[in-house]
């Protein structure tokens, strides 16, 4: 414990001597955590946590093709409210 203690007084010291360098090494270490900190939130959010829906595995992606079956896109929200008035597929709670 005696060596911890003097290794602390030591670090103390040689900061006090070189505030610019002591600036610069909390400032980085702030950026280093909170970037961390930053990211990790986002991944939590977005990838590890389940969906909050009822059935997540119920859950389809709908896509319109061309003629040929090459081009795919995204469907409107327009195009979901067609396609669920024509069907009798989609639950009523669908696209609400």
């Amino acid at each position: 414990m005696d060596a911890f203690v003097k290794d602390v007084k030591q670090s103390i010291r040689i900061f006090l001597r070189s505030p610019g360098f002591t600036v610069t090494a909390v400032a980085a270490l702030a950026l280093g955590i909170g970037g961390t900190t930053a990211i990790f939130s986002i991944v939590n959010t977005v990838l590890l946590r389940p969906l909050r829906v009822p059935d997540p595995d119920r859950l389809v992606v709908l896509a319109t093709t061309s003629g040929d079956g090459s081009a795919a896109s995204r469907q409107s929200s327009c195009t979901g409210k067609r396609s669920r008035a024509r069907s009798r597929m989609f639950p009523p709670t669908w696209g609400a």
